[in-house]
């Protein structure tokens, strides 16, 4: 929490990682609830669908399946990940 102990930039820096962390957490949940048989209208998995389909929507147009194995979530994680050294960095 040494974020939070700075100025308001430091508030600002504690957000972008929480949503980053949140929407890690979402895709994780995705990828088991395709393993348990959970879908998008299941009461205990919609939030992980509402959170992450808006970007793995693209993603899944343009990165083809691999046998039945879909690796979109896979580079949507780790181009979460790029994205928020990125944003990070060029903020602070």
């Amino acid at each position: 929490m040494a974020f939070a102990s700075q100025s308001g930039s430091g508030l600002l820096m504690l957000a972008i990682k929480w949503t980053f962390s949140i929407l890690r957490i979402a895709l994780f949940a995705r990828v088991i609830s395709s393993w348990v048989g959970g879908g998008p209208y299941s009461k205990w998995w919609r939030w992980s669908y509402v959170l992450t389909e808006w970007f793995l929507a693209p993603l899944r147009n343009v990165i083809p399946t691999i046998g039945m194995i879909d690796i979109s979530v896979l580079v949507a994680y780790f181009g979460l990940g790029i994205l928020e050294s990125v944003v990070t960095g060029a903020l602070f």
